[in-house]
């Protein structure tokens, strides 16, 4: 009879940390690879496949991509906005991946 409770107590555990998000997803921070003046970027909420560009900025050379997405999901956060001026391995973004 206790082995029956325990079980049982064991199925609701999992299904109530399942339901709850706690294996829902993680957070992906994404990061330039290039400096200059960001010229375009990402919103919250928009959904981006991997090699979506996230941030384009103004060089020397021109307008370039400067971070793409590295995983498919969501933006959660972002960092920079038009006008910024952002180096090379500067936190971006944060993608979440579900």
């Amino acid at each position: 009879m206790l082995k029956r409770y325990i079980k049982s107590g064991l199925i609701a555990a999992v299904l109530m940390l399942s339901s709850s998000g706690a294996f829902a997803s993680h957070l992906i921070d994404e990061a330039s690879i290039l400096k200059g003046e960001v010229v375009s970027v990402v919103t919250v909420g928009q959904t981006v496949t991997e090699g979506d560009e996230l941030v384009r900025v103004k060089t020397l050379s021109g307008s370039i991509t400067a971070a793409r997405a590295t995983v498919n999901g969501t933006i959660a956060e972002v960092y920079v906005e038009v006008g910024d001026k952002i180096g090379a391995n500067t936190v971006v973004a944060q993608i979440a991946v579900e």
